[in-house]
């Protein structure tokens, strides 16, 4: 499955929740995350925003606790983010480093 999440709560909340039925009925997904707002980008209530590294890490974790259909392997998950975001580096490196775990 392809989904897609935009830069509110509301929807990062309700794509976690797909996610975790698609896992549940033993699918995989994937995921652009590259319209959520930038870690570096100032909050209107002040503080900066969580961007989308910390959100993937969130999902990946989910998907690491929800074996897929009830079996013992992990759910599957693609998470990219856009070349020209402005966290892609970020992304890219935490791609890397949990490729070598």
């Amino acid at each position: 499955f392809i989904l897609a999440v935009d830069d509110s709560m509301e929807s990062i909340l309700d794509w976690y929740k797909e996610e975790g039925m698609i896992f549940k009925g033993g699918s995989g997904a994937g995921l652009n995350l590259s319209r959520i707002r930038s870690s570096k980008e100032l909050l209107s209530s002040g503080g900066n925003a969580s961007g989308p590294v910390s959100f993937m890490r969130g999902a990946d974790a989910s998907a690491g606790t929800i074996k897929s259909g009830g079996a013992t392997r992990r759910a599957a998950k693609m998470v990219v983010l856009d070349v020209d975001h402005p966290d892609v580096e970020d992304f890219i490196a935490t791609k890397v480093k949990e490729e070598e775990k």
